[in-house]
């Protein structure tokens, strides 16, 4: 039951405030997609009514999310581990969670 808490405050975490659930937003529970299928994706999230730079940081600001998402949970929930394993530096880490309003609590199964 807590893995399953766990996988769904770790969603909500990703996506924008008031967005429903997809599967396709719980990427740890689903298969990895294909290069066309990423591109689908990749293509359906930009806006071209954006700017080029607009587009560009908010598709980085998500792949950003969702990697330290995953790093972290990988980690156990241990951050310092996770910097190592994203080959990061720990304080560097740090800034980029913070930068992406992801809580060290939410995504921590067991705190350091």
């Amino acid at each position: 039951m807590r893995e399953l808490q766990n996988v769904i405050e770790h969603a909500v975490v990703l996506l924008e405030p008031g967005a429903d659930v997809r599967p396709e937003d719980i990427p740890f529970i689903c298969d990895k997609p294909t290069e066309g299928e990423f591109a689908e994706a990749v293509t359906k999230q930009v806006n071209s009514d954006e700017s080029y730079y607009a587009a560009r940081e908010k598709l980085l600001a998500k792949f950003d999310r969702q990697y330290l998402t995953r790093v972290v949970l990988r980690a156990g929930g241990n951050v310092s581990k996770a910097a190592r394993i994203a080959r990061v530096d720990r304080t560097t880490f740090y800034r980029l969670m913070e930068r992406h309003g992801l809580q060290r609590n939410l995504l921590a199964t067991n705190p350091e």
